[in-house]
């Protein structure tokens, strides 16, 4: 269980869970958006196995936001997330994100 928030910062990184995501967990602890990625990010930066729990942002999703940036968001459960008018559990603006085989429910 990660309690922290996660920013790509354009890195074309891939970051995956060994487990999946019934066993790890990134929680943010409603201090904000769990998982960024806002800096032009392409298909190399990869988020993948993770529950997505605990975000909370008044304009973008609580769960993942990506903002001009098309990243890989494949295998992950969003849910427990608040977010205001782009999206609660995944929001994408000016994106051409690969959104593959997630589960998001229960967000607000």
């Amino acid at each position: 269980h990660y309690r922290e928030r996660i920013n790509f910062h354009g890195r074309a990184i891939v970051v995956e869970s060994l487990e999946g995501p019934n066993r790890t967990l990134i929680d943010a602890g409603q201090a904000g958006t769990v998982v960024r990625f806002d800096s032009e990010e392409g298909p190399q930066s990869v988020l993948r196995g993770f529950a997505i729990i605990g975000g909370r942002h008044a304009r973008h999703a609580g769960g993942i936001h990506a903002d001009h940036a098309s990243p890989t968001i494949e295998g992950n459960v969003v849910v427990g997330n608040h977010g205001g008018r782009h999206g609660s559990g995944i929001s994408l603006l000016a994106s051409a994100a690969q959104v593959l085989g997630n589960r998001i429910e229960f967000n607000r």
